[in-house]
């Protein structure tokens, strides 16, 4: 900052806040600009500065599936191996919850529960945390058997939301010695 032949260095603070995940993009900038406030009129930033701001995104996690989707014979158990990861230093406990409700009211399911139920990521840790959602099948499931379901896995924490759909097939009957069933998902 030049005031006539004198010159006071200066030190300007900027802050720029992210609204998407940016994950270390480089953005290009140019600062340049005069004073605004009444005591320091016709104050001008000479010479115009230059720089790289690399932003960091907000703190967010993910959950993720490990494997693939699972086939079940009604009344056996199933374990759904998941992981939660933090990105740009996000820390906290994160919930575990799924939508096994609508399984319940008709009897496709007799439970659905996490282990742990709540993750914990440490501040900055960056390695996946597991965690396994375990669905016991009902023994006489009734009807709406040999078909898929979908599962929502939820993860939240303070206003943070993941989501992670997973599918199960639950089989009314073993398979004949001789017979298979075959199965696709997407």
């Amino acid at each position: 900052t030049n005031f006539g032949a004198t010159t006071v260095p200066v030190t300007l603070e900027f802050h720029a806040t992210a609204t998407a995940n940016f994950d270390g993009v480089p953005y290009q900038f140019i600062v340049s600009g005069h004073a605004v406030n009444p005591e320091n009129v016709g104050l001008i930033l000479t010479p115009s500065s230059t720089g790289t701001l690399t932003l960091q995104g907000l703190p967010y996690f993910d959950i993720n599936k490990v494997g693939t989707d699972k086939v079940v014979v009604q009344g056996e158990t199933v374990d759904f191996n998941i992981t939660v990861t933090g990105h740009n230093n996000f820390s906290g406990n994160i919930i575990l919850t799924n939508d096994a409700a609508d399984q319940f009211a008709i009897g496709r399911i007799t439970s659905a529960l996490f282990n742990p139920e709540t993750v914990n990521i440490p501040d900055g840790e960056t390695n996946p945390v597991p965690a396994i959602l375990t669905i016991q099948t009902a023994s006489f499931a009734g009807t709406d058997l040999d078909q898929w379901v979908d599962f929502t896995i939820s993860g939240a924490s303070g206003v943070l939301q993941d989501d992670l759909i997973v599918h199960l097939y639950i089989l009314s009957q073993l398979v004949p010695d001789g017979k298979f069933v075959l199965v696709v998902s997407d």
